[in-house]
């Protein structure tokens, strides 16, 4: 017989000891904390769901419909499985090992507050919110979260977003068929032709580009971009990087023993692309 925890059930089958040694699958929300309070675990959050032993742990949100699907299709085989999905009003499911969308900075800040205004983001991707609602939300004036919020991240809070979101909008064309349109829309953007801008300023090429030249262009983009930036926040002794010196340090071939755990957004995007 197996035992699942789902979303923090995983910290549930922690605190009754029983993970000791395992793996324990939570989404990067709870992440954190699941490090911060208990080190005789094996913390997962780079998928939808892990079996360790009779022990199934899942990050929750959409992943329980993953776990659900493949809980069937082991018990009761592929029919019902496909069954199950339909009557949930889909029609797949995806893989335990499947990519889990993920707050690339907020495991690294310490202000509570900060972390509070990284994950209203990231929760928000698709319809962006004023600051004056995320400042509402985390308890500071806007012009207060603003102040503290460019101390601790290097960027406005508007910058932040703005990459977040293009990184999310890379993330989805790695990861899905969605068209174009309907991946800038998922991204936060008003347009497509916005989305295609900020795109090519950001990775020096078209999303429709970087899809045609398939994962391996994308991984290549995605590390030049890193290399790019570390070496610009270096020549600038840690200053903030200006996104033209940026750009064009793109077209550089990727700078070797570079230290990714520096400063800076990108830098700290574990977001698993594929």
């Amino acid at each position: 017989m197996s035992i699942a925890g789902v979303c923090t059930g995983s910290f549930a089958l922690v605190e009754a000891k029983l993970m000791s040694g395992r793996k324990c699958c939570v989404s990067w929300y709870h992440f954190p904390d699941l490090i911060e309070r208990y080190g005789d675990i094996i913390p997962v959050a780079d998928q939808l769901f892990v079996e360790d032993d009779k022990f199934i742990t899942c990050a929750g949100g959409l992943a329980a419909l993953d776990l659900g699907a493949w809980m069937v299709e082991r018990h009761l085989g592929p029919g019902r499985a496909q069954k199950s999905l339909h009557i949930m009003v889909t029609d797949t499911a995806r893989p335990a090992a499947g990519a889990q969308p993920q707050p690339p900075s907020v495991g690294t800040v310490d202000d509570p507050r900060v972390r509070r205004a990284m994950l209203q983001i990231e929760q928000n991707l698709s319809t962006p919110q004023k600051v004056d609602d995320i400042a509402h939300g985390v308890g500071l004036s806007k012009r207060q979260l603003e102040r503290i919020f460019r101390k601790v991240v290097g960027k406005s809070i508007q910058e932040f977003s703005r990459d977040l979101r293009v990184f999310y909008g890379l993330w989805l064309l790695a990861n899905s068929d969605k068209t174009i349109t309907t991946v800038a829309t998922e991204s936060g953007f008003s347009d497509i032709s916005h989305f295609n801008r900020l795109f090519r300023a950001t990775f020096g090429c078209a999303p429709s580009t970087l899809r045609r030249e398939g994962p391996d262009a994308m991984k290549l983009t995605i590390h030049r971009w890193q290399a790019a930036q570390s070496k610009t926040l270096s020549d600038m002794h840690m200053g903030r990087p200006n996104i033209a010196d940026v750009s064009i340090a793109l077209a550089r071939p990727p700078v070797p023993g570079i230290d990714l755990e520096t400063l800076g957004f990108l830098q700290r995007e574990r977001r698993p692309y594929f």
